[in-house]
Order: C-alpha cells, then sequence, then structure tokens
C-alpha cells in the first residue's frame, strides 16, 4: 500500500490544496483532547452524503480510535472543502488525507468500499505525505 501511496501524482483536474486557514478554523471546533491525535473529520457539509457511506465512516471512526486517535462530524462548508467527504490529519496536526470516504480502489487497494479508508489509515497515518484528491462532482450514489 505504501508504494502506491508514494506514486500517487496529481490529479490534472484537481482543486487547490485544503488551505491552512481553513484547517485551522477546522482544529477551531474540537474539543481540545481531540488535538494531538490522530484525526478523522466527516464533512457534514459535503455535497456528497450517501447512507451507505455510514458504514465506512463507521469502520474509520473504528480504525482511528483504534491508534489513539478521535472521530468528529462537522459543519464543514467553507470555501476549499467543496466536494470532500473526509479529512485524515496525522497526530501533528497536518493533512495526510482529503478525499471521498470510499476511495477508488486503485489508490487504496481493492476489497469492500466500506473497509477502504480504514484500512489504507495506518499508511496515511505513517506518511508524511498528504493526498489530496479531487473534490468529487457528483454522488456516487
Amino acid at each position: 500500500m505504501v508504494a502506491a501511496f508514494a506514486a500517487i501524482a496529481p490529479h490534472p483536474e484537481a482543486t487547490a490544496a485544503v488551505p491552512q486557514r481553513v484547517l485551522d478554523g477546522l482544529r477551531a471546533q474540537l474539543p481540545a483532547t481531540a488535538l494531538g491525535r490522530p484525526l478523522a473529520l466527516r464533512l457534514s457539509g459535503a455535497a456528497c452524503s450517501c447512507p451507505v457511506d455510514d458504514a465506512g465512516w463507521e469502520r474509520l471512526a473504528q480504525a482511528i480510535t483504534d491508534r489513539n486517535g478521535t472521530a468528529h462530524t462537522i459543519d464543514a462548508a467553507a470555501p476549499g472543502l467543496a466536494g470532500h467527504e473526509v479529512l485524515i490529519l496525522g497526530a501533528d496536526g497536518d493533512l495526510r488525507y482529503a478525499g471521498a470516504l470510499r476511495p477508488d480502489p486503485t489508490l487504496c487497494g481493492a476489497g469492500s468500499a466500506d473497509t477502504r479508508l480504514a484500512r489504507w489509515l495506518p499508511a496515511l497515518l505513517a506518511s508524511s505525505r498528504s493526498v489530496q484528491l479531487p473534490a468529487a462532482a457528483s454522488c456516487a450514489c
């Protein structure tokens, strides 16, 4: 998985990176106990919120909790986040992932869509690189 992670190139239609000021604003909405730990944020203001994504979110939330992290659902209608469903931050507060709750299997391995991001989590947290996928133009459901 790490080899696939390192080989990701920017998508030609990718939107700009999630701005630091937006990340700072999101952190300000969280309890102090959430800071300094791995963090998964489900963005409730995302353009797509499929009912089938609940199982994927529950698995991701459990996976990050198992790694001494926290998972939160927050309102995130901020510019720069449109189309992103999930953000994952490392314990250092740096962004590791911005994208869909059910990423394409070519990025993180085949298997159930509900478990892809949870299984990819250890590699994401171990890396110092950020994976920011193009914002979704439409719902997958």
